[in-house]
């Protein structure tokens, strides 16, 4: 798997030779999204005072919930009734809880609820796995609250954030429409689910490379 230092890096003036409109600008959050948007809008008033079509700009996970969206209109892709936002897909999670735990006391389900659903993110973002000799009690109570949340979710034929991800790899693998270029900004380090999804990218033919920002001014804000 690749890790982010061993993509190509791009720069400024490189970026300018790309279509635009072909080009997706990935960025770790919405503040440094902002900040490659008046950065490209910088870069355009210095050298042309024409109007320019720049490249879409859009944080990682804004991205993945955008491209599910596209893809539940194009033909041929496995569809999903809806999208849950972590509000909603912790109630799930209560419920999930409540349900199976009726009689064992637990303190707060809200907060089991809470902790089940960022542990079932981490497992899956990290692609982690726990030996049968180390595990507990607590865990064996994780793992049947996780798979009936995922019969539950299933039911509903609904996705949340987590399965998502899972989800819009399958659309990659089965066609979904992509730009020829996707540059990333900002990512220190990727998940092993973020590799495999932009492993998944490059398979379908997607260039993929790093966006080197220019450099601040000496004294200038960041």
């Amino acid at each position: 798997m690749q890790k982010i230092s061993e993509f190509p890096v791009i720069d400024y003036v490189g970026l300018a030779e790309l279509p635009a409109g072909d080009t997706t600008i990935l960025t770790v959050n919405n503040r440094l999204a902002r900040r490659v948007i008046q950065g490209l809008a910088q870069e355009q008033a210095t050298k042309s005072q024409t109007v320019a079509e720049m490249p879409a700009v859009v944080p990682w996970t804004a991205w993945l919930t955008q491209q599910l969206g596209r893809a539940g209109f194009q033909e041929g892709l496995v569809e999903h009734t809806v999208l849950l936002d972590s509000f909603a897909a912790q109630i799930v999670w209560a419920e999930v809880i409540e349900g199976l735990e009726q009689k064992r006391v637990l303190l707060d389900v809200t907060q089991a609820a809470a902790g089940a659903m960022q542990a079932d993110q981490l497992i899956d973002e990290w692609h982690i796995k726990v030996a049968e000799n180390v595990t507990n009690e607590e865990y064996e109570s994780f793992s049947r609250w996780r798979d009936g949340y995922r019969t539950r979710m299933h039911a509903l034929d609904a996705l949340d954030s987590n399965l998502a991800t899972t989800r819009l790899i399958q659309h990659i693998q089965a066609g979904l429409d992509l730009p020829s270029n996707i540059l990333l900004v900002g990512f220190a380090e990727l998940s092993p689910r973020m590799q495999v999804l932009l492993e998944t990218l490059l398979e379908r033919g997607v260039n993929i490379a790093v966006l080197q920002e220019p450099a601040a001014p000496p004294g200038g804000l960041s």
